[in-house]
Protein backbone atom coordinates (compact mmCIF):
# COMPACT_ATOMS: atom_id res chain seq x y z
CA UNK A 1 0.00 0.00 0.00
CA UNK A 2 1.51 3.38 -1.01
CA UNK A 3 2.18 5.89 1.76
CA UNK A 4 2.02 9.12 -0.30
CA UNK A 5 -1.28 10.53 -1.54
CA UNK A 6 -0.35 10.47 -5.24
CA UNK A 7 0.64 6.82 -5.07
CA UNK A 8 -2.62 5.99 -3.32
CA UNK A 9 -4.64 7.85 -5.98
CA UNK A 10 -2.71 6.05 -8.73
CA UNK A 11 -3.49 2.71 -7.11
CA UNK A 12 -7.19 3.63 -6.75
CA UNK A 13 -7.40 4.72 -10.39
CA UNK A 14 -5.78 1.50 -11.56
CA UNK A 15 -8.23 -0.52 -9.49
CA UNK A 16 -11.35 1.38 -10.57
CA UNK A 17 -10.77 1.85 -14.28
CA UNK A 18 -11.42 -1.03 -16.65
CA UNK A 19 -8.20 -0.27 -18.55
CA UNK A 20 -4.81 -0.81 -16.93
CA UNK A 21 -1.96 1.71 -16.76
CA UNK A 22 -3.95 4.84 -17.63
CA UNK A 23 -2.80 6.88 -14.66
CA UNK A 24 -0.02 8.66 -16.55
CA UNK A 25 -2.34 9.54 -19.42
CA UNK A 26 -4.98 10.89 -17.05
CA UNK A 27 -2.39 13.00 -15.24
CA UNK A 28 -1.26 14.40 -18.60
CA UNK A 29 -4.86 15.46 -19.31
CA UNK A 30 -5.32 17.23 -15.98
CA UNK A 31 -3.76 20.60 -16.98
CA UNK A 32 -5.87 20.71 -20.14
CA UNK A 33 -9.03 19.99 -18.18
CA UNK A 34 -8.12 22.65 -15.61
CA UNK A 35 -7.53 25.15 -18.42
CA UNK A 36 -10.86 24.25 -20.06
CA UNK A 37 -12.73 24.73 -16.79
CA UNK A 38 -11.03 28.08 -16.19
CA UNK A 39 -11.90 29.30 -19.69
CA UNK A 40 -15.48 28.04 -19.44
CA UNK A 41 -15.92 30.26 -16.39
CA UNK A 42 -15.23 33.27 -18.59
CA UNK A 43 -18.18 32.54 -20.89
CA UNK A 44 -21.13 34.80 -20.32
CA UNK A 45 -24.37 35.51 -22.08
CA UNK A 46 -26.06 38.90 -22.19
CA UNK A 47 -28.51 39.16 -19.30
CA UNK A 48 -31.27 40.36 -21.63
CA UNK A 49 -31.01 37.16 -23.63
CA UNK A 50 -30.95 34.85 -20.64
CA UNK A 51 -33.78 36.77 -18.98
CA UNK A 52 -36.05 36.20 -21.97
CA UNK A 53 -35.12 32.51 -22.07
CA UNK A 54 -36.00 32.18 -18.38
CA UNK A 55 -39.33 33.91 -18.93
CA UNK A 56 -40.12 31.63 -21.87
CA UNK A 57 -39.14 28.51 -19.95
CA UNK A 58 -41.29 29.62 -17.02
CA UNK A 59 -44.24 30.08 -19.38
CA UNK A 60 -43.79 26.50 -20.62
CA UNK A 61 -43.62 25.19 -17.05
CA UNK A 62 -46.67 27.18 -15.94
CA UNK A 63 -48.75 25.97 -18.88
CA UNK A 64 -47.61 22.38 -18.36
CA UNK A 65 -48.42 22.48 -14.65
CA UNK A 66 -51.87 23.81 -15.49
CA UNK A 67 -52.41 20.96 -17.95
CA UNK A 68 -53.24 23.45 -20.70
CA UNK A 69 -52.00 21.79 -23.90
CA UNK A 70 -52.72 24.72 -26.25
CA UNK A 71 -50.86 27.05 -23.88
CA UNK A 72 -47.94 24.61 -23.72
CA UNK A 73 -47.75 24.54 -27.51
CA UNK A 74 -47.88 28.35 -27.69
CA UNK A 75 -45.22 28.68 -24.99
CA UNK A 76 -42.96 26.17 -26.78
CA UNK A 77 -43.38 28.11 -30.02
CA UNK A 78 -42.41 31.31 -28.22
CA UNK A 79 -39.45 29.56 -26.58
CA UNK A 80 -38.23 28.38 -29.99
CA UNK A 81 -38.47 31.94 -31.35
CA UNK A 82 -36.55 33.32 -28.37
CA UNK A 83 -33.95 30.58 -28.68
CA UNK A 84 -33.37 31.37 -32.36
CA UNK A 85 -33.17 35.14 -31.85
Amino acid sequence: MPVDAIGFVDLAIDMLLPFPNLTGHLRALAPSVDDLIARAGAISLPSTRTAQLVLSLNAVATAANAGDLPAVRAALTELEQVRLS
